[in-house]
């Protein structure tokens, strides 16, 4: 499925989430979020974050809940990324702080990137440009001793606008 969508083959990545979710209403709750996942990332590669929001309304979460932990973390970093693409920039940072803070203290270097990097587009969304070129300069620092680079590329052209932003400010 994420091959389809980083070819934007949103017809073809449906279709395979689509037999996802029908393998997986057979199987585990864990299942079913997982392909949960795989529905909100296609519907936010379509730019459609209110049915994003209705499947993360859907999996019965929000960014209030206090019982974030690391191994739910992957959930509640699909609803920050829906809460950004709906505007709701405050709610989404604040998120993205405590799941940084999760996944700091679990030593999870990729999910760490991966909020830097997510954190660091909220706040070039709310013009906040020092923080976010801050914010994916932590991610950098953090991904150049282990090689990722997917996180980055993933994200596509907004960080690609403020890599180079970091690359000109050195």
């Amino acid at each position: 499925v994420s091959t389809l969508l980083a070819a934007q083959d949103h017809v073809a990545a449906g279709e395979a989430i689509q037999k996802v979710q029908e393998i997986a209403a057979g199987v585990t709750s864990w299942a079913r979020l997982d392909a949960a996942l795989l529905a909100i990332q296609l519907y936010l590669a379509e730019g459609n974050s209110w049915r994003a929001g209705l499947q993360v309304k859907e999996m019965g979460i929000n960014a209030g809940d206090t019982t974030i932990s690391f191994q739910n973390l992957q959930y509640y970093l699909a609803l920050a990324r829906v809460l950004h693409a709906a505007g709701e920039l405050d709610e989404a940072l604040l998120l993205l702080d405590r799941l940084l803070d999760i996944a700091g203290e679990a030593g999870a270097m990729a999910r760490v990137i991966e909020i830097q990097v997510v954190r660091s587009l909220v706040l070039q969304q709310q013009s906040k440009r020092p923080q976010a070129l801050d914010s994916i300069r932590q991610a950098l620092a953090a991904a150049a001793p282990e090689g990722f680079v997917n996180i980055f590329i993933k994200e596509g052209l907004p960080v690609g606008e403020l890599l180079r932003a970091t690359a000109v400010s050195g």
